[in-house]
């Protein structure tokens, strides 16, 4: 992938932060820089989802309450998966999903729309939204970074 220059300095900071890798940076050893970038994250810490098919979601609500809902809760949820895709990284839709459910209902949604980023996605990430979700670190881009 290709990072840009900002993104690169970020990541030479991070890296530089990060004590279980100083015997890789001296070494130059770029593959194990990006293998722990790309690893889950610790602390554990999610990101949401921008392509979450609507299946998924579909699997996850409870049909009965959903039935009990006013045509209008209905009609957005609707309209937020009509597309086959609801993307999670939008506060927007996310908002939709708080007009349309409450309680565990709300819950269960927010924990299918968001995974464990790795170290490499939360890096890039505010608000848990990621710049890089789905994408892995290469080590030129490390390499690159280092320079």
């Amino acid at each position: 992938m290709s990072l840009t220059l900002t993104q690169l300095a970020t990541l030479k900071t991070d890296v530089l932060a990060q004590p279980t890798l100083t015997a890789a940076v001296l070494a130059a050893d770029w593959p194990t820089v990006a293998l722990f970038y790309n690893a889950g994250s610790t602390p554990s810490a999610n990101v949401w989802i921008p392509n979450l098919p609507a299946t998924v979601l579909n699997g996850t609500v409870n049909w009965v309450a959903f039935a009990a809902k006013t045509v209008q809760q209905q009609n957005t949820y609707f309209a937020m998966v009509q597309g086959g895709f609801v993307d999670a990284t939008s506060a927007n839709i996310r908002a939709g999903f708080g007009a349309v459910f409450s309680g565990a209902d709300l819950t269960a949604l927010a924990n299918i729309a968001q995974q464990v980023g790795t170290r490499f996605e939360v890096l890039f990430s505010t608000a848990n939204v990621s710049l890089v979700f789905g994408q892995t670190l290469d080590p030129a881009d490390v390499q690159k970074a280092m320079a």
